[in-house]
Formats: C-alpha cells, sequence, structure tokens
C-alpha cells in the first residue's frame, strides 16, 4: 500500500492495531480466570454441599440453647440469687 499523502490514514491504522492489541491483552487473562473459575465450580458445589449436609444437625441448636434459656429453677433449690442459703441453714439446725 502506498499512503504517500495519506499520513492520517497510516497514523489510524496504527493507533486501530495497538488498541485492538491492548483489548486482546487485557481480556485475555480475564478469560483464562473464568475457565479456571468454570472448571473449578463442580468440585466447589460438591464441597459446599457436603458442608451443608455436614452442619444440618445444627439448624436446632437456637431452640435448644433458647429452651434451656427460659428453663426455670425449682423453687426449691435452696441457691437463690446468689446467696449461700444452705450453709446458714445447716449451721442453724444443726
Amino acid at each position: 500500500m502506498d499512503f504517500t499523502g495519506h499520513e492520517g490514514w497510516l497514523v489510524g491504522y496504527i493507533i486501530g492495531l495497538v488498541v485492538v492489541l491492548v483489548v486482546v491483552a487485557l481480556v485475555v487473562p480475564i478469560l483464562v480466570i473464568a475457565w479456571r473459575i468454570g472448571n473449578q465450580a463442580g468440585s466447589i458445589l460438591t464441597r459446599l454441599q457436603q458442608a451443608e449436609k455436614n452442619t444440618a444437625g445444627l439448624a436446632g441448636l437456637n431452640e435448644t440453647i433458647d429452651s434451656t434459656r427460659s428453663h426455670r429453677r425449682p423453687q426449691a433449690w435452696p441457691y437463690q440469687a446468689g446467696r449461700l442459703t444452705w450453709i446458714r441453714r445447716s449451721r442453724t439446725s444443726g
């Protein structure tokens, strides 16, 4: 090609080629990483399903904790409100 008198076209082609090369240089690593993630997705999904199965029993843990917190002590206990009343009773009654 003869660009005599049309140097602007030559500069435009060079700039266009550089832009395309830069875009390719930026997109190719992104595609490579996406391909790796896609290959690992199956094993990750399997591991997450196994973890869900392993921790399924913990779902009732909050219910158990709430049940124990709402349980009231029997009134017959001598130890109430941080006082050791049973020690005083045993000393005075014996």
